[in-house]
């Protein structure tokens, strides 16, 4: 009996330390490829049954034929109803052709006259010349002055034409002067020309600049922009150090070793590890550029990897694969086909 009471004294004197450690700790979490446990300690992770852990080691899949159980952290066997087949990836199932999933079975789906399956699945479609309503395919009728569309189970008016306002007919549109018709019911006003109602109305010309050639839209020549709350083109103004370009957003772009800040083109000095490229400038390979700093900020290049000319500035060598979640390389899981002599 003493025995006993020493030996569950013993076991609370070697549970207690781990325990306050734990509940001091609990809020911190785990490292990769550990979880906390009932009692607050983090233990391995290990794949359930027909399963296997991911490459971050934070989680599962399931082999063919399996279904994910998260909250078990288990692998169930997938039971397959009369008529159902595994999805292509294997961890669902689906019905075959001609039946529908409800449920936990598969039932049969009844087609309608003048009607076809799809190649897979339980949808159906309707012949051409036919339209579906609810469950059945009806005759479609075409109005006057409309066509049959492409799928062969609607229409459309014809150019000149618009759909009637209770769908049933094709009326025609009025087309007022200075104005072509469209394919969507209705029309567009001729260059330099906003439609107001059912008008197109003429538009003062634009000094220095020209109408597309439809509507009242327009855009400026060269060496002006655009004031569209005046509708007028104004003069673009360069600055000191800068030169006209007519692709730029400004109209303007800086010399070289010069950069826009506002309206300006200031000097700008190259920080260390920098250089430039047209007029724009860049950090060396093993650099990232800081354009806060304006500075370049030596990167922390990965076992088994090389500086490239790429956003986070490293790529991984041959046989690696970038692991962008702890910023190392791991080693590509591939298996070479066998030589054959």
């Amino acid at each position: 009996m003493k025995f006993l009471k020493l030996f569950a004294l013993l076991t609370l004197f070697l549970l207690l330390p781990a325990t306050i450690f734990a509940s001091k700790n609990k809020t911190q979490p785990c490292e990769t490829g550990f979880k906390r446990n009932n009692i607050g300690l983090c233990e391995e992770l290990k794949a359930p049954e027909r399963g296997k852990l991911n490459s971050y080691k934070d989680d599962f899949e399931c082999e063919r034929g399996y279904t994910k159980n998260t909250k078990n952290w288990s692998c169930d066997e997938i039971k397959l109803p009369e008529n159902g087949v595994l999805t292509v990836a294997g961890n669902d199932w689906t019905c075959i052709s001609n039946y529908k999933r409800v449920g936990d079975g598969c039932v049969k789906v009844t087609l309608p006259e003048n009607a076809k399956f799809f190649i897979h699945g339980s949808d159906w479609f309707c012949n051409s010349g036919y339209q579906k309503q609810n469950d059945k395919c009806v005759r479609l009728e075409i109005p006057t002055n409309a066509y049959q569309t492409y799928s062969g189970n609607d229409w459309e008016c014809k150019k000149g034409f618009k759909e009637s306002e209770d769908t049933k007919s094709c009326e025609e549109v009025k087309i007022p002067t200075n104005a072509t018709s469209n394919y969507i019911g209705s029309f567009n006003c001729s260059s330099g020309y906003k439609k107001e109602g059912d008008e197109c109305k003429k538009q003062p010309e634009i000094d220095n600049g020209k109408f597309y050639t439809q509507g009242s839209q327009f855009y400026c020549n060269n060496g002006y922009k655009r004031n569209e709350s005046e509708r007028k083109c104004e003069k673009i103004k360069i600055p000191e150090n800068a030169r006209e370009d007519n692709l730029g957003l400004d109209g303007w772009t800086c010399h070289k070793e010069f950069i826009k800040e506002g309206s300006e083109c200031k000097k700008f000095y190259l920080p260390d590890n920098a250089e430039w490229s047209a007029n724009i400038w860049k950090c060396k390979p093993g650099y990232r550029k800081n354009p806060s700093n304006k500075s370049c900020d030596k990167l922390n290049l990965p076992e088994n990897a090389h500086y490239t000319d790429t956003h986070d500035g490293w790529l991984c060598n041959d046989g690696f694969t970038k692991n962008y979640k702890e910023h190392h390389c791991d080693e590509s899981e591939m298996t070479s086909p066998e030589l054959i002599d």
